[in-house]
């Protein structure tokens, strides 16, 4: 990522505000050879929780909740 993103959550680094981006590392091919990079990308910072799950650690704020057909 670019130095000073601020609003991006990087691996190994526990933020002291929620923030909207994590950051994944992944592989990429090059277009015109053999070779492979490594490039850092943003994706939103969001997770799918349990009812049962504890969010005592999280900052939430529910959108939605499912039920299973019966």
């Amino acid at each position: 990522m670019q130095p000073g993103v601020a609003n991006v959550e990087q691996e190994g680094v526990t933020p002291d505000r929620p923030l909207r981006y994590r950051e994944e590392w992944v592989t990429l091919q090059d277009a015109f050879g053999s070779e492979e990079e490594s490039m850092a990308v943003a994706r939103f910072n969001f997770t799918i929780r349990f009812a049962h799950e504890s969010n005592d650690a999280w900052k939430v704020c529910p959108v939605a909740r499912l039920k299973g057909v019966t």
